[in-house]
């Protein structure tokens, strides 16, 4: 059975499945074979950060057993579990596309092919014009919860009675304004929420009276007096140290929680795309996260702005899913010498990282505040790395690294390794034609 291309599947399924119909009843020797370009190491990433399931995590620091966010063949987000990791030395050309996008030149790369699904390809074998995956449509596994409950908070005597509970739908419109314009109050042990704009009092208004709270209105904004909610909401910090309740990244009301948090800090600059401002670093991360998971592309910039003491932060966001690489490649005989190219290319000695996710290949990464999806090959820790090049070794799992054996309880080889594998490098100078030219 042969292979071409095999780095063209996302996942080893369909080389397993058909090794297990590679049979024989002649006795005749049993092969399977594949070819690949590129046949070398390297795919992968100088530095970056993953975006996981806890928020964004330096590529560095990622380990085996971590879940992240990727991309099955859908385009759909889901979450899965990294297999392993790689971290290998690297000599050789780093590919540029502006300060957004860097990677080794063999890194591959998920973009749109013309059937409008998403395929991974190494670099150098992408068309010299393509679209390269920077979102995808929210999971399809958000929890639904029906009420959030405020933790207890022990206290003398309440001034007024306030809800324990409200609806989980309420509670995420409530925190994204409270993080766009929100405040506790230590002495009075309550919490606000300001705003001057008529149709924005109106909104916040009514959610306040769906949740059954006592409030005061003044020409600002409102008050809420309540240990409870006071004592919950301050956890959330002030201005620079504001962030995001990890249990919203997954809720089914996301959504209702960022056109919050945008009406209180953010700028709306079509119907699905914006621009949100925070001079918290850490709630500027939490935004991302939230853009990613809802479908959107994403970049954090950041500045010095006059008369402040840090920096101010924008996370721009859009509902365009994919942006232009033009690769200078020359796959096809087309006149190319006037096509616009917007990446380079850049010697570059030392480490780099990658990550094995299973089945789906991918991982969304952040370089630079610009986040693209990531692919990586499932090839490269099957065949090339448990063996030097030429040496045959028994296979194993990709997954726990463990030989491949039949069961015990086998009719036939009870216990015994189940294949070989070898990874044969094949070199330019391998062939005279070629290598002439």
């Amino acid at each position: 059975i042969g292979f071409d291309e095999l780095t063209q599947w996302p996942s080893p399924y369909p080389w397993d499945y058909l090794r297990s119909r590679l049979r024989s009843a002649t006795g005749l020797p049993l092969y399977q074979r594949a070819t690949t370009n590129p046949g070398g190491r390297g795919h992968c990433l100088p530095f970056g950060e993953v975006l996981t399931e806890n928020g964004w995590v330096d590529i560095k620091e990622v380990k085996a057993g971590d879940n992240v966010i990727s991309v099955d063949s859908k385009g759909q987000q889901v979450t899965k579990k990294v297999s392993g990791v790689v971290k290998e030395y690297y000599e050789g050309n780093l590919v540029f596309r502006k300060d957004e996008m860097i990677f080794t030149e063999n890194h591959r790369l998920p973009f749109v092919n013309n059937s409008n699904s998403i395929e991974i390809r190494p670099f150098g074998e992408l068309p010299g014009q393509c679209n390269i995956v920077r979102a995808a449509y929210p999971s399809a596994d958000f929890t639904s919860k029906t009420f959030f409950t405020v933790p207890p908070y022990r206290t003398r005597k309440l001034r007024l009675n306030q809800p324990d509970s409200i609806l989980y739908s309420d509670y995420a419109e409530l925190m994204g304004w409270f993080l766009s314009e929100g405040h506790t109050l230590d002495r009075d042990k309550e919490f606000g929420i300001s705003q001057t704009k008529e149709d924005h009092r109106k909104t916040i208004k009514d959610l306040l009276t769906r949740c059954e709270f006592n409030f005061r209105e003044s020409s600002t904004g409102f008050q809420v007096s309540s240990p409870k909610w006071w004592n919950y909401f301050k956890q959330f910090g002030k201005c620079r140290d504001k962030f995001i309740p990890r249990e919203l990244m997954s809720s089914l009301f996301l959504k209702a929680f960022f056109k919050a948090l945008m009406d209180g800090d953010g700028y709306w600059t079509s119907s699905k795309s914006g621009i949100y401002y925070t001079i918290s670093e850490q709630l500027a991360n939490d935004v991302m996260e939230v853009c990613v998971r809802l479908g959107y592309s994403v970049r954090l910039t950041k500045r010095q702005r006059d008369n402040r003491n840090g920096l101010s932060y924008e996370v721009r966001f859009s509902g365009k899913k994919t942006t232009e690489l033009n690769t200078g490649n020359h796959l096809y005989r087309v006149n190319t010498e006037n096509s616009k190219v917007n990446c380079n290319k850049s010697y570059f000695e030392g480490f780099v990282y990658c990550l094995t996710v299973p089945e789906t290949e991918t991982f969304f990464v952040r370089q630079n505040g610009y986040v693209w999806l990531s692919g990586n090959t499932w090839v490269k820790k099957m065949f090339i790395d448990p063996a030097p090049p030429g040496k045959a070794f028994w296979g194993t799992d990709i997954t726990t690294g463990e030989p491949l054996k039949y069961p015990e309880n086998h009719s036939k080889f009870p216990g015994h390794f189940v294949v070989k594998r070898r990874f044969i490098p094949a070199k330019l100078y391998d062939n005279p034609y070629l290598a002439e030219d």
